[in-house]
This record gives structure tokens, C-alpha cells and sequence, in this order.
């Protein structure tokens, strides 16, 4: 018989709550917060409720077909910018374009906002149409731009 074979533990009911809270503080610090689209507008959320949304909701914002070229922008719920950004000034990353196939096949832009995941979606249609780089100047970009000039 080990020590183990005789413990037991259960938490208090009125404990729960506050376990609770604590984990989904953790769970925001590590994937930076859960957010759902309400009406087209960014909505905070648990794990829980941001979990029950997309199951039930296409997240897709944007689909176009270029050759052979697939330029696909979603909504992600979670944030991308998990910790590293001031918490005053934060800007949640939480959309995201990608190219499936042709030349430019797993190339990958992000955006904090729903017009600017639909301005860099037409962005990269027109990029993949013309075959010349992208020219975003919002999103991911400006986000790593300002981390990397921090360092300099």
C-alpha cells in the first residue's frame, strides 16, 4: 500500500469559481484572450463560450480562388498576441489570411481588425493575380515592425 492509496482530495464547491478564474487567467496570459463576432464586433469571452461559438458558427471571412491558388482569411477567436504587447495599448491579433498553393503556397498575413482582414485578403488576391509581393502596411507587419524597432 502507498500513501497514495489513501488520498482523497475534493475541492469546496465555493472554491470552484475562483479555480475557475484563475485558470481562464492563465489560459488568456498563454493564448492572449478568447473573442467571438457579435453583430461584427469583437466580443471578450471564456474559453467555454468562445469554444461553443465556434463550433456553431462558420468562421470564415473571406474565400477566393486564384489559379492555383487558394487566398483563405478567418476569424481565429483567439489571441495571437498573447502577452508580449503593453496591456494599455493591447491589439489583439485574431485574424488571419493564408495562401494554399501556387507560388506563394503557406505564405501568412494576421490583422487585429475585421476591415483590415478584409482589406489584406484583396491585398493578397490582387499580389497572388499580379504574381508580385504583397504590400500590406497594417496587421502583423506593423505589430513585428514596432517589436523589432524596440530592439534596435
Amino acid at each position: 500500500m502507498t500513501d497514495d492509496d489513501d488520498f482523497e482530495f475534493s475541492v469546496p464547491d465555493e472554491l470552484l469559481p475562483w479555480i475557475e478564474s484563475q485558470r481562464q487567467r492563465e489560459l488568456g496570459c498563454l493564448f492572449g484572450g478568447f473573442y467571438i463576432l457579435r453583430d461584427f464586433k469583437l466580443v471578450k469571452v471564456s474559453l467555454m463560450e468562445w469554444s461553443a461559438w465556434l463550433s456553431s458558427t462558420d468562421n470564415r471571412i473571406e474565400y477566393t480562388v486564384v489559379g492555383d491558388a487558394a487566398i483563405s482569411t478567418v476569424f481565429l477567436g483567439i489571441d495571437h498576441n498573447f502577452c508580449f504587447a503593453d496591456l494599455v495599448n493591447h491589439r489583439p491579433i485574431l485574424f488571419e489570411s493564408m495562401i494554399f498553393g501556387g507560388g506563394m503556397d503557406q505564405f501568412q498575413w494576421r490583422y487585429s481588425t475585421l476591415g483590415e482582414a478584409k482589406q489584406g485578403h484583396y491585398e493578397l488576391v490582387a499580389a497572388v493575380r499580379e504574381g508580385r509581393e504583397p504590400q500590406m502596411s497594417w496587421g502583423e507587419e506593423g505589430f513585428w515592425n514596432w517589436f523589432r524597432e524596440m530592439f534596435d
